[in-house]
């Protein structure tokens, strides 16, 4: 009966202890779960969609190629809407994606120079003439004869005079659809395993940006008007912390605008003659952006 009675208790020692042995495992392995969780649940905010849209300023300058004429910007200024498509799910390391930035919109407009307008006076001698001189009996008198000189004049009125002497300034306006590039995003400081501190990134990134370019040059007794397509390249990198983020890049190009002069013609009626020459420009330009959504 004593020996029943030790083996009884050995045995019940033993079950008891497989039994805090199975608990100690799930214990462990529930911990390991809820660490993988954890650790999931930091990549999956750390990841998150990147779609920033950006608020640009900068400078921008261009260059009449054959001619070696450049303008530098007073200011320029721009808004933009991108979004990075990663190429893997997973991060390497936990702290480094490559993906494909696409970015969708981008407008920006320079300013070269101030303009000084256009009097309404000029304006008005170029389509009417002057009455300056003669005498007259009355303001009934006076405005007859007006009436007769603009008459007259209708047969030469001086467009391309008007259109040459408005001085609004010089402008170049910029616009993107869809241009595409690789990045690659780093998490610095992920390893360090603070949370806040995983939340710093660093991106680099180099763009192809197919541009729809216009350009308005008055002043100097000239106006031209340019248009046309440009290939431009852009290389930036941005720190951002959370859905904020700040940036620089710099970005070049050229391409065959199509110019609209407006010249004088003898031969034109309306003394008006638009020719559509095609001139190289070659521009570049440098852009400190903050944005949200990173």
């Amino acid at each position: 009966m004593a020996l029943a009675s030790t083996t009884t208790t050995v045995s019940a020692q033993e079950d008891i202890a497989s039994m805090r042995q199975e608990i100690n495992e799930l214990k462990a392995q529930l911990a390991e779960k809820d660490k993988k969780d954890a650790y999931n649940s930091q990549q999956e905010k750390m990841w998150r969609s990147s779609s920033p849209m950006i608020i640009t300023y900068g400078e921008n300058a261009i260059e009449d190629e054959a001619v070696g004429v450049k303008y530098k910007s007073g200011l320029s200024v721009g808004l933009a809407k991108r979004h990075t498509y990663y190429l893997h799910n997973k991060a390497i390391a936990g702290m480094v994606k490559f993906g494909i930035d696409v970015a969708w919109t981008d407008f920006n407009f320079t300013r070269y120079a101030k303009g000084k307008g256009l009097s309404v006076g000029t304006m008005v001698n170029d389509v009417m003439g002057n009455v300056t001189s003669g005498n007259f009996n009355s303001y009934e008198d006076y405005f007859n004869a007006a009436y007769n000189n603009a008459q007259g004049a209708e047969e030469h009125i001086d467009v391309s005079g008007m259109l040459n002497r408005l001085d609004v300034g010089k402008y170049q306006l910029d616009a993107t659809i869809i241009g595409l590039g690789p990045s690659v995003k780093i998490a610095p400081f992920h390893p360090i395993g603070k949370a806040w501190l995983s939340n710093i990134k660093v991106s680099g990134y180099f763009q192809y940006l197919p541009t729809m370019t216009t350009l308005l040059f008055s002043g100097d007794e000239k106006t031209v008007i340019c248009g046309g397509y440009m290939s431009r390249w852009r290389y930036g990198a941005n720190i951002s912390f959370g859905r904020f983020g700040i940036g620089v890049e710099h970005s070049w190009g050229k391409g065959n605008l199509t110019s609209w002069n407006v010249d004088d013609d003898d031969d034109d009626k309306d003394g008006l003659n638009i020719t559509d020459d095609k001139i190289k420009y070659i521009t570049s330009g440098t852009r400190l952006y903050i944005g949200i959504q990173f």
